[in-house]
């Protein structure tokens, strides 16, 4: 069944991914209680906390456009946060093709 016009326009405005503080040491204090048991042994990728404003300046100059160099885009698959990802691709999407009703 479609979905009617401007259904995903407003699904992805209301998402909400931040994180309070609070929810970031918890989130944090789970990962080191699963590393510490092993858990994370077979993940390929450490945790380690990237540059927030470096990387939200790649988000932000893909999403506007900009032309990224093979290693920012390699930087933002190892570190980027996937959903914001999705938003700054969707964002970008909806400049190129807006939605038509």
């Amino acid at each position: 069944m479609p979905r009617p016009a401007g259904f995903y326009e407003t699904y992805y405005g209301k998402l909400n991914f931040t994180f309070h503080s609070a929810a970031q040491g918890g989130l944090a204090a789970f990962c080191r209680e699963l590393n510490a048991i092993g858990a994370l042994a077979g993940i390929r990728r450490p945790f380690r906390r990237p540059s927030v404003s470096s990387l939200a300046n790649l988000i932000d100059k893909a999403a506007t456009g900009g032309r990224l160099s093979f290693d920012e885009g390699v930087r933002l698959y190892r570190e980027g946060d996937l959903h914001e990802l999705g938003r700054a691709a969707h964002a970008r999407r909806m400049q190129l093709f807006p939605a038509t009703s």
